[in-house]
Formats: C-alpha cells, sequence, structure tokens
C-alpha cells in the first residue's frame, strides 16, 4: 500500500486481510454517504481522530494537574 507524506509517497506493507477490510469498510462507507470514499479517505480520517484523542486526554491530563496544584 502507498502513502503519501510530504508529497512523498511511501511504501508500506499492510496484511491483506487488512486491505480486504478497509475496502469492505470504504464500500460500505461510499454506499451510505453515496460517494467515493477512498481507502486514503479511511486513514486520513483516523489519524485525526487519533489527534483529536490525542489532544483530548492531554488537556484532561493539564486539567488534573491544576487540581493537584
Amino acid at each position: 500500500m502507498a502513502i503519501r507524506k510530504d508529497n512523498v509517497m511511501l511504501q508500506v506493507s499492510v496484511p491483506k486481510e487488512v486491505v480486504d477490510s478497509m475496502n469492505l469498510v470504504c464500500k460500505s462507507i461510499s454506499k451510505k454517504l453515496n460517494r467515493q470514499y477512498t481507502k486514503g479517505n479511511l486513514i486520513t480520517d483516523i489519524y485525526v481522530q487519533w489527534i483529536e484523542f490525542q489532544n483530548q486526554q492531554i488537556e484532561e491530563a493539564i486539567k488534573e494537574d491544576k487540581k493537584d496544584a
């Protein structure tokens, strides 16, 4: 599978089962959204959600530190 990062294509090894699962997810989302949803969209959405989750964890840790101070 190829992933673009900073205008450079990176080749990564992904098990066939993972790619097949991603294809099924993309097909299902495409059907629900009535537009093409690619593996690139899926990876981007997962990454964005992970970043948001990490930011939330950091904010909660900061609030806890302020309570303890």
